[in-house]
């Protein structure tokens, strides 16, 4: 367990790559090694191990003493942590695991992104979903069969769905609010969860990420904060509820849907209208 946080934590050092580099235009994989933002100069590699790095420079610049954001160490934390979860969630199933942590990645770096800038770069969102339809046809238990036919069409299907719903979310709250309700990003990366997990997961996701936002938003609201609440992005928050999804969420789902039509065949013909299959 020790081995999959660190090896979390160090692809949470390159997501941290990514997040600074991708809305500004820079390049992912050149300069390879990473720079201090505030000097320009390259980092040596005692100077770059995720966690420790920032904690033996107490949070500053070894080049000229200038305040290493605090987003370095909670995205090598949280990314450490969340993988860890992953893969204690799914015991016996390696490969799954492997994928579920994939997407996780690609979440974190666009939430991490959407945080600070308020877009999900299609470098992100495009790749998850080609990446989610790949690997749902070379992979069968992403989406919980055996047959391939069957997965590809789930992949592709919960890429149209997620994007569909999000699109009509969006139409309807343009009409109601007379603005932008929902941005493209949003959409391609719910379009990119539904790729990975599929349709059922996709609505799933985004009634999660629809109570998540609205305990925020009354939280902040409560505290005297209320410019904030229309300030937090909504990728995040879709982030979030396709992440307990993957811890766990779907057996929740299963029975709530199982509870809320007791009988099993009307059940079956719910979740069959919902996947499409």
């Amino acid at each position: 367990m020790v081995v999959v946080f660190i090896f979390g934590a160090c692809i949470g050092s390159f997501l941290n790559v990514v997040i600074y580099r991708l809305p500004r235009d820079l390049s992912v994989n050149s300069p390879r090694r990473s720079f201090c933002t505030t000097s320009g100069k390259s980092i040596p590699w005692y100077d770059n191990i995720p966690i420790v790095s920032y904690l033996m420079l107490k949070g500053k610049s070894r080049f000229d003493g200038q305040p290493i954001s605090i987003r370095y160490p909670i995205v090598e934390v949280l990314t450490g942590v969340l993988f860890l979860w992953v893969w204690s969630a799914h015991p016996g199933n390696a490969v799954t695991a492997f994928l579920y942590l994939i997407l996780t990645g690609f979440l974190i770096a666009g939430s991490g992104i959407d945080f600070e800038h308020y877009i999900i770069p299609d470098e992100i969102t495009k790749t998850s979903i080609v990446m989610g339809i790949v690997l749902s046809a070379i992979w069968p238990n992403l989406h919980r069969t055996e047959d391939y036919g069957t997965s590809f069409g789930l992949g592709i299907w919960g890429a149209v769905f997620g994007y569909g719903l999000l699109w009509i979310v969006g139409y309807l709250g343009k009409i109601a609010f007379k603005k932008d309700a929902m941005g493209m990003g949003d959409m391609k990366l719910l379009a990119g969860i539904g790729a990975f997990l599929g349709a059922q997961a996709v609505l799933f996701s985004l009634v999660i990420a629809s109570f998540a936002g609205a305990a925020v938003g009354l939280s902040l609201v409560a505290g005297k904060k209320k410019e904030l609440s229309t300030k937090i992005p909504f990728g995040p928050y879709l982030s979030f509820g396709a992440y307990i999804w993957m811890v766990g969420g779907d057996r929740l789902w299963d029975w709530y849907l199982r509870t809320l039509i007791p009988s099993e065949e009307v059940a079956k013909q719910a979740i069959g209208l919902i996947t499409g299959f």
